[in-house]
């Protein structure tokens, strides 16, 4: 019967050693994840680097507002100023 309860409770406490172990193995996975993490922040740090270089190195594109080589200047559209003459007549 004590090995029937014994097993339904299930094995007990654990020991300090096993504590421990479990302690060590939780240090030592905290350890590599900050290595990793200090890997990759470095690695991120010379992608951003690169890729900053690659954009300065590249020739600038011609804006599109600015009017092409191929292209005549364009005037400005006017609208005659008569009819506002006629009707905003000074002194009258």
């Amino acid at each position: 019967m004590i090995r029937w309860l014994r097993a339904l409770l299930g094995p007990g406490p654990a020991s300090r050693r096993e504590l421990m172990a479990c302690r060590d193995a939780i240090d030592a996975l905290d350890a590599r994840v900050d290595l990793h993490y200090a890997e990759t922040k470095s690695l991120r740090g010379k992608v951003h680097a690169l890729s900053r270089y690659a954009k300065e190195a590249q020739p600038a594109e011609p804006d599109a507002a600015t009017p092409q080589e191929h292209e005549p200047p364009r005037r400005a559209a006017t609208i005659g100023t008569e009819h506002l003459s006629r009707r905003f007549k000074l002194g009258g």
